[in-house]
């Protein structure tokens, strides 16, 4: 009898411990779960407006280009600016030899003289037969000579000075001016070389303000494109490679007549203002044109949304810093931020970096002071 009762004694205290250490084994995860603290980065929830965009590759080009050459044929004196300078129209550019010019045009004004001195014998010998009249003292050919010569005398006299015009003009075209308001490029014949009268191109000039902006985008936009024309241009910004801020204020301004068969798009063109010489000809842009505008829609930071089995969700931190799923129904993207159609109110905490730490109900750490929503950490 009394070996049965100690091993009975036994059993049961051998149970006991068992319990204990099975309580004590579950009782640990909750405390560590509850304890842990997650840094993340987090954003408020906002609604606003919301531009309708197509994006797409662009091209800048220049308003205007002009390629300089000379109208006549000389020796290149004189370069009057530095290449990349900016020009204004009318602006001295380039000075050729001016003398063979000039020379002819003291030719042309000499010719003029004599001619007026042989117009004015004509006239006199002319008047001086009206009055004689064909007669016996003056046969009637010498009286038709007279008149011819008075009249070859005022050919000769117009053809004279119209030779006065064109060597006053090719002498003023040994000036050679901008024709447009632009920035210079290369200079291809330096001073001291012989320019070929319209042979030679001498520089080009890009008209930068303002300027274009060509971009494709599919056939399927161009109704859209169409429809919202009608009631006024459509503004298009460019993003630019290396600048923070997108460069505003284009215009819309044509649409292509044809789509092209190869790609199946439309071509476009926008014209910016350019007052600051931001875009540069040649310059691939990203340009995005606005079709239309989404009012009072729910907006986030792009990187909040994540994607699971369930579908898209994004990370809610409450007042009490504890983070928990919530899956949303989302929109178009508008740069770095993402339309949410469902799921999300305005004023809430979205996690925005840090997601991969997280498991529902989880206490976290608001890292981005002053950028996030005002919440404060418990200790």
């Amino acid at each position: 009898m009394k070996l049965a009762r100690f091993n009975v004694s036994g059993v049961f205290f051998a149970l006991g411990v068992i319990a204990l250490l099975t309580s004590c084994s579950r009782r640990a995860p909750v405390s560590a779960t509850a304890s842990a603290v997650t840094p993340v980065a987090v954003a408020q929830v906002i609604e606003r407006d919301v531009p309708a965009e197509i994006r797409a590759i662009g091209n800048v080009q220049a308003y205007s280009t002009v390629m300089v050459r000379s109208q006549i044929t000389g020796q290149l004196m004189e370069t009057h600016f530095k290449e990349g300078d900016k020009v204004k129209t009318g602006e001295l550019m380039f000075t050729i030899d001016p003398r063979p010019s000039q020379a002819a045009l003291s030719q042309a004004q000499a010719d003029v003289a004599q001619a007026e001195a042989k117009l004015e014998q004509a006239q006199h010998d002319w008047e001086r037969a009206q009055k004689l009249g064909p007669s016996e003292a003056l046969a009637q050919s010498t009286y038709d000579g007279y008149k011819a010569a008075w009249e070859a005398a005022q050919a000769a006299l117009l053809a004279n000075r119209a030779a006065v015009s064109n060597a006053s003009l090719n002498l003023e075209f040994t000036s050679i001016r901008s024709p447009i308001n632009g920035r210079t490029g290369t200079v291809m014949i330096k001073d001291g070389n012989i320019i070929k009268a319209e042979d030679d191109p001498i520089v080009t000039i890009n008209q930068m303000q303002p300027v274009y902006v060509t971009f494709s985008v599919p056939e399927q936009q161009l109704s859209v494109i169409r429809d919202r024309m009608k009631s006024g241009r459509l503004g298009v910004r460019v993003e630019v490679a290396g600048l923070d801020q997108p460069v505003t204020g284009g215009q819309l301004d044509f649409v292509s007549n044809a789509v092209d068969q190869n790609t199946g798009t439309i071509l476009l063109r926008a014209a910016f203002p350019n007052q600051e010489e931001t875009l540069w000809p040649g310059q691939f842009v990203n340009a995005v044109l606005t079709v239309d505008v989404q009012t009072n829609a729910i907006v986030v930071p792009s990187q909040a949304v994540q994607s699971g089995q369930q579908g898209d969700f994004v990370f809610v931190v409450n007042s009490d810093l504890i983070a928990q799923p919530h899956s949303v129904v989302v929109g178009s993207r508008t740069g770095d931020q993402t339309i949410v159609r469902q799921g999300l109110r305005p004023g809430e905490s979205v996690v925005t970096s840090g997601q991969l730490r997280l498991a529902p109900g989880m206490r976290v750490q608001i890292q981005n002071t002053g950028t996030g929503p005002q919440l404060t950490s418990h200790p």
